[in-house]
C-alpha cells in the first residue's frame, strides 16, 4: 500500500488545492453544483463511485430550475466571450481553430474533434478526440 503521505506531497507540488486551474468554473456553477452535491448526502467520491456520482450530479441539473445567471455564463462562453474568468498568468487566449497539438480543431458537421496526431507520423492512423455529446 502506498502512504497517504506521498499523494499528499504530490498534491501539494503537482496540484495544490490553491491553484488557479480550479477556479475555472463560473461562481453560478460552482454554487448550483455544491447544492445538489449537497442534497445527495455529499457521497464519498473514488476512483469507484465517481461515474455514479457524476449521473447523479448530471440528472439533478437536469432536472432542476434553470438558473439563468448560469445559462447566460454558459452562452457567453459559447460565444467565446469569458466575461468574470480572466486567464491564468502564463496562459495565452485559445480560438477554436488554433494549432495547439498537431492540426488543432477539426470542425465537422455536428461536432468538434481535436486532432492528435503528430505529423511527423507518416502512414499511421489518425487519433482523433470525440466531443459529441452521448445523449446521456
Amino acid at each position: 500500500m502506498i502512504s497517504p503521505d506521498i499523494f499528499n506531497n504530490l498534491q501539494q507540488e503537482w496540484a495544490p488545492l490553491d491553484d488557479p486551474v480550479f477556479q475555472l468554473t463560473p461562481t453560478s456553477f460552482h454554487n448550483q453544483a455544491d447544492d445538489h452535491y449537497a442534497s445527495l448526502g455529499c457521497p464519498a467520491i473514488s476512483r469507484g463511485t465517481f461515474w455514479d456520482i457524476y449521473k447523479l450530479l448530471l440528472a439533478c441539473f437536469r432536472r432542476g430550475p434553470v438558473d439563468l445567471t448560469l445559462e447566460d455564463e454558459i452562452n457567453l462562453a459559447n460565444l467565446g466571450v469569458d466575461q468574470n474568468m480572466e486567464l491564468i498568468s502564463g496562459l495565452c487566449p485559445l480560438w477554436i481553430g488554433d494549432e495547439v497539438v498537431g492540426d488543432g480543431v477539426v470542425l465537422r458537421k455536428n461536432y468538434d474533434e481535436a486532432d492528435f496526431t503528430d505529423p511527423e507520423d507518416q502512414g499511421e492512423e489518425e487519433a482523433f478526440a470525440d466531443f459529441t455529446d452521448s445523449g446521456e
